[in-house]
């Protein structure tokens, strides 16, 4: 006996498995397109969160190169400023004279050699006494232009000889990373001014 009422739940599986016909198995064609709409969306979803995430990465990675890049050119500097008997900067140029001898005079006729820093292009460079493996100045060597970095813009001050600053600044794609360094609190830890 079939009661009088039936929900609407059973209505519905019964003209559903009516629609179907003969038992037929299988999804219509609109169950198929509804679904493929839902993978569809999902699937953008999820790879609009892992462009943001590679995105992210990459600048975070570019930003560590660039203050790992700017550490090392500080050193270099720093390590150049710390035998420096004097510094001067102009025009974007920051030249340090080095004695040669340590009975030396650092004077402009003095046995001295120089060392400068400057960018040409968007390069940082150095010229002057080759650095050997063991970090120490090949004083005797010729001089050798190397390239530290590029995208690099070079602003050197020194408000005495003794004093020297400079503010780098490095851009790789759409990062970029400026800072100043103060080679004077090093060059005071080493040793006395001459």
């Amino acid at each position: 006996m079939k009661s009088a009422m039936t929900s609407p739940l059973h209505r519905l599986r019964s003209s559903y498995n009516h629609s179907r016909g003969n038992g037929a198995a299988g999804f219509t064609l609109i169950e198929v397109l509804v679904a493929g709409a839902i993978g569809l969306l999902v699937s953008l979803g999820g790879l609009a969160v892992w462009q943001g995430n590679l995105q992210a990465t990459t600048s975070l990675l570019r930003g560590q190169a660039l203050r790992d890049n700017w550490g090392r050119v500080n050193l270099f500097i720093n390590a150049d400023i710390i035998e420096a008997c004097s510094a001067s900067s102009a025009g974007g140029v920051l030249t340090l004279r080095i004695k040669r001898l340590p009975a030396g005079v650092c004077t402009v006729n003095g046995d001295v050699v120089t060392v400068t820093y400057q960018v040409a292009g968007n390069v940082l460079q150095r010229t002057g006494p080759p650095i050997q493996r063991n970090g120490t100045l090949n004083l005797d060597g010729n001089a050798t232009t190397e390239n530290l970095v590029a995208g690099a813009t070079f602003d050197p001050a020194c408000t005495t000889a003794f004093q020297p600053c400079f503010e780098l600044t490095l851009t790789s794609g759409t990062t970029t990373f400026t800072d100043t360094g103060f080679a004077s609190a090093g060059r005071a830890r080493v040793r006395a001014y001459p």
